[in-house]
Order: structure tokens, then C-alpha cells, then sequence
């Protein structure tokens, strides 16, 4: 793929002066794609009412990383197969036991996160290789890491176009979901593996510790306006694309995080959407 040729495409589009930096371009277009797959998986979790779900695969995250920087494996690797292990481990055990979901997810959330400290607090040292996670940095993002993002992002389209109805279905209704065919326990272990690889993705952008709400905001705030789960689903991809252009060139200017700017914004729109729900209702 000729980057070149796309920056200065961008560039010729967009002649803004915070563009004009080459790892602008290439932040804008590794944005342009991780924030509708945060969006479109977004949807599912709040179709699924799993927030806290994606909260305990992305601190698992930082256990994974942790692990990766103390056996020197590479730490995208380990933070992706320990987030699916914790993801599939849930999935598991919320089948297998009479606890809510939210108790499993919290004894999961614990055990991820302990384990995480515990191997920080033993190994000084780690704390420093651990910062760029902590907080996202996409102004560092190379071309071979937007490759990646790309094939993950189509991957993420064609999961959509054959399974976003049934898993809108299983979010409603399991039972009723498997009397129409649908192999619900197949569909939520697959599921869980692409959350937690979205969820790799994102951290490289956003962080660990703001990872969860570029998937939950610009879902919710979608949900505020759209009239059905259609609507929504485009809705939260216009205002996930909407944050993540705007927050980064305010960070640009204001110098500020990019991670915790995109979601500022994305808070934004969701307390205007709201705003404009509520008004709505009125008329």
C-alpha cells in the first residue's frame, strides 16, 4: 500500500495546518479506521449491556502486557491471548455457575487486575515500559500497524454483515434466539475473542484506562437519537469518526492527550444528543 500517495491525498483534501505533519496523516488514518470498529462492536455491548464486560477484558489487558515485558515476548501478543482467555473464561463460567454476570465479570475484573499489580510490584522496573498503554499514543503509530488495523477492520465489517441481526437478537432475547438456529454460545465465544482484539487495537490509540468508554460513548450517544438499532449502528459510527477527528486536531492545538481529548468529545455529543432526545420527547 503507498502511504505516500495517501498522505498526500489527505493532505490535498484536508489542508489544514494541524495535517501538515506526516504522523497527523498518519494518526487521522489509523483513527479513521479503529473508531467505527469501536463503534460497531460498541453497539453490540450496549445492545448486550456488557460495559463492565469490556472493563475487565481491557484491565486484563494490562496483565497481559505486564506479562509480555517480564518473559520478553512481545507484549500485543500476550495482551491479546490473555484478554481472550479472560473473554472466553467469562463467557464460560457465566453458563456455569448461578452468579449474575456482573459478579463473574467482577471475580474475573479482581483476578486480572491482582495479577497485573502483583507482577508489577514485583518486577521493578516495569512501571516505565508500561506508560505508552497506560494512556494510548497514536501519534506514534506506524504504517505496518495501520495494515493491521485494516485487515482487523475487515474482518470486523463482514462479522457484521453475517452475524450483527442475530447477535441484536441474542441481546434480546437468548432463549428465543436459539429457537430461530442461532448457536448462541458459538456467537458469544467468537464475540469475546474480537472484543478483546478490538479492544488490543484501541489501546494503542486511546489507552487502557480510556479504552472502554471509545467503545461505550459514541454507542450510547447513538442510542440517545436513533429511532431503531439501524439507526443507531450508523449513528454511533458518524459520532465515533466525528470524536476521534475532532479530538484529534484539538489536541494538536491544545497540546493535550489525544486519547482523553477524542473522548471529551465523544462525551460531548452524547450530552447533546441526549439534550436533543429530551427535546424531542417534549414536542
Amino acid at each position: 500500500m503507498d502511504f505516500e500517495l495517501i498522505y498526500n491525498v489527505i493532505g490535498q483534501i484536508l489542508p489544514f495546518t494541524w495535517l501538515e505533519p506526516t504522523f497527523m496523516k498518519r494518526a487521522l488514518l489509523a483513527l479513521l479506521v479503529i473508531s467505527p470498529i469501536c463503534a460497531m462492536m460498541g453497539v453490540l455491548m450496549v445492545n448486550f449491556r456488557m460495559s463492565f464486560f469490556s472493563d475487565a477484558i481491557s484491565h486484563s489487558a494490562f496483565t497481559g502486557i505486564a506479562l509480555g515485558v517480564l518473559f520478553n515476548v512481545n507484549p500485543y501478543l500476550t495482551m491479546i491471548l490473555f484478554g481472550a482467555i479472560v473473554g472466553i473464561g467469562i463467557t464460560r463460567a457465566k453458563r456455569g455457575t448461578e452468579l449474575s454476570i456482573d459478579a463473574v465479570i467482577g471475580v474475573f475484573f479482581s483476578a486480572a487486575v491482582a495479577l497485573g499489580i502483583a507482577i508489577v510490584s514485583a518486577k521493578k522496573g516495569l512501571t516505565r515500559n508500561l506508560q505508552s498503554f497506560l494512556y494510548g499514543d497514536i501519534l506514534a503509530i506506524s504504517d505496518s500497524e495501520i495494515l493491521w488495523f485494516i485487515g482487523f477492520f475487515i474482518l470486523i465489517v463482514l462479522f457484521m454483515i453475517y452475524s450483527y441481526n442475530k447477535l441484536m437478537l441474542m441481546g434480546i432475547n437468548d432463549n428465543v434466539a436459539k429457537v430461530s438456529g442461532i448457536a448462541v454460545q458459538n456467537y458469544e465465544y467468537f464475540f469475546a475473542i474480537l472484543l478483546a482484539l478490538t479492544i488490543t487495537f484501541s489501546i494503542r490509540a486511546i489507552g487502557i484506562l480510556l479504552v472502554t468508554a471509545m467503545l461505550i460513548v459514541p454507542a450510547s450517544a447513538g442510542r440517545n437519537f436513533a429511532r431503531s438499532a439501524i439507526e443507531m449502528f450508523w449513528y454511533s459510527i458518524i459520532i465515533s469518526i466525528f470524536s476521534a477527528i475532532v479530538g484529534l486536531a484539538l489536541s494538536y492545538y491544545f497540546d493535550s492527550a489525544t486519547g482523553a481529548t477524542i473522548i471529551l468529545i465523544a462525551v460531548a455529543c452524547f450530552i447533546l444528543t441526549h439534550i436533543a432526545k429530551m427535546i424531542r420527547e417534549r414536542l
